[in-house]
């Protein structure tokens, strides 16, 4: 059985299990305690979505002002992860945001490109070709 399938399903049952758990709990009058339980149960499984479908697809963008010897505007963008949860389209939508930024002189990937890949790294980053200006990039500690 494939390992992503498996933590998928994991990740897809655990915050209803614990959503069903803690209505189940709250639903008999139980002592301070039980209840206390069961909120914990539904704060767990919320969260448990929020990591694994929410947090991961969020492209956050900030703009800052550092100084250099040389005048130039710089996309950074890291940690893509690609492989277990997120793939090549996760990376397209990268590159479609990085491609409508006006005025950058080059992007710069500082690395974490891949999370145990389970397709050739080839395919996987085949979007990063779609870019329309130079990029210059360097391993992470998850590559």
């Amino acid at each position: 059985m494939d390992l992503r399938l498996v933590i998928d399903f994991l990740f897809l049952i655990a915050p209803w299990t614990s959503v069903f758990l803690a209505l189940l709990l709250l639903r008999f009058k139980f002592a301070l305690l039980l209840r206390s339980v069961a909120i914990s149960c539904i704060a767990a499984g919320l969260l448990a979505g929020w990591m694994r479908y929410v947090e991961p697809f969020w492209i956050a963008v900030e703009e800052h002002k550092i100084e250099t010897g040389f005048e130039a505007r710089i996309a950074v963008v890291a940690d893509f992860h690609l492989g277990m949860f997120k793939d090549q389209d996760f990376l397209a939508n990268v590159v479609e945001r990085l491609n409508g930024l006006e005025d950058i002189d080059f992007i710069a990937i500082p690395g974490d490109f891949t999370y145990y890949p389970h397709q050739p790294l080839e395919q996987l980053f085949a979007p990063l070709a779609g870019l329309n200006r130079p990029a210059y990039a360097v391993l992470g500690n998850h590559d």
